[in-house]
């Protein structure tokens, strides 16, 4: 999946009256490059922030102080097959939706749910604020035609929004001169094809360059790098907290074992096996692990304000993720512990007795 920009001049392309003519010309020929799959275009992909709107109902109040948000896409009408988004109800977008026929609309399936709850919403109508063109005019309000799957195009740092709204309109309506090209490819990679894509757009207007050229794997890393980068941080920081810990376990029953040389020799020479004397040495580490642990969710749940804010979709005081804390935390410790015990329970009392 290649990706990259092109930005007619206002100079010669009126903004945004020749939107529509000048990319359908760009996606033709792009559609035309031996290799390419499918073409279409978008001013965003997900994970990067795409524009956002407010919807108005002409069969409700207006409420402009209260408009609910929403996010708007001028899209091709390959756009939804490109990217693999299904089509859950109605129809997708074709090349039939352009300037003089009827406004229409595919609004995403949490968008539906939220705005029509337990309805169909094909057929129902909606306009845009904030915005031009014809999706602005409450005299025609847009119609929708399809449910299309979500997509997540806010950050991956933002939480899920269930009730997230996307409404997609087609560019052959109205759409700005400058926009986002998604290019599927047939080959083993997209790099292959970006000499021909380069020279397709210079057979439109050869004075205009594509830029920002990145693959869609490439943009989505480029928008997780800086939570996943935090991630790997903690990570980090945990990984030298849980060693730390082990070593400090290690160290405290180490030397308890070599204080206890005395009462453990006892016990041996008493009947006790080798079991019972690992089962006292693992039983004290895990006890101290426990309390540790204790006063360890104790603090996290203290600090949660400080914790919300790099964590995505999870609760800071999420119970499953505490008792995997928990469990790997005492896991850590009874491996820590398992050295001293053996070596308590290998004690000769012959020896130890005699020395002292």
């Amino acid at each position: 999946m290649a990706t990259f920009w092109v930005r007619p001049p206002t100079s010669r392309y009126a903004y945004p009256a020749d939107g529509p003519a000048i990319i359908e010309r760009l996606l033709a020929r792009i559609q035309a490059v031996p290799g390419v799959e499918s073409a279409a275009a978008n001013r965003c992909t997900p994970f990067t922030g795409c524009s956002r709107s407010v919807a108005f109902f002409p069969d409700r109040p207006i409420d402009a102080a209260n408009a609910p948000g929403i996010g708007r896409h001028y899209v091709s009408s390959d756009y939804f097959r490109t990217l693999g988004i299904p089509v859950l109800a109605g129809r997708a977008l074709t090349p039939n939706d352009r300037r003089g026929t009827p406004p229409v609309a595919v609004v995403n399936d949490s968008g539906a749910r939220r705005f029509w709850p337990g309805e169909n919403p094909i057929g129902k109508r909606v306009w845009f604020g904030t915005t031009t063109g014809p999706f602005s005019n409450p005299a025609r309000a847009v119609e929708i035609v399809g449910v299309v799957g979500d997509v997540k195009y806010e950050g991956v740092d933002q939480p899920d929004n269930p009730s997230r709204a996307d409404f997609y309109t087609s560019y052959l309506q109205f759409a700005y001169p400058d926009t986002m090209m998604i290019v599927k490819t047939r080959g083993p990679s997209a790099e292959s094809v970006l000499p021909s894509l380069r020279s397709a757009v210079a057979s439109v207007d050869e004075a205009l360059p594509i830029y920002d050229v990145m693959t869609l794997d490439e943009r989505i890393d480029a928008a997780i790098a800086r939570p996943r980068f935090t991630a790997a941080l903690l990570a980090a920081f945990a990984g030298a907290a849980l060693l730390l810990a082990a070593i400090g376990v290690y160290g405290v029953l180490s030397y308890a074992v070599s204080a206890r040389m005395r009462e453990i020799g006892i016990r041996l020479a008493l009947g006790a096996g080798g079991r019972r004397v690992v089962a006292l040495v693992l039983g004290d580490g895990l006890r101290l692990a426990a309390i540790g642990a204790a006063i360890g969710i104790v603090a996290a749940i203290g600090a949660a304000r400080v914790l919300r804010s790099v964590l995505v979709s999870v609760a800071p005081a999420d119970a499953g993720l505490l008792a995997i804390g928990v469990g790997v935390m005492l896991a850590v410790a009874a491996a820590a512990a398992f050295l001293p015990a053996r070596r308590a329970a290998a004690i000769d009392p012959i020896v130890v007795l005699r020395n002292e």
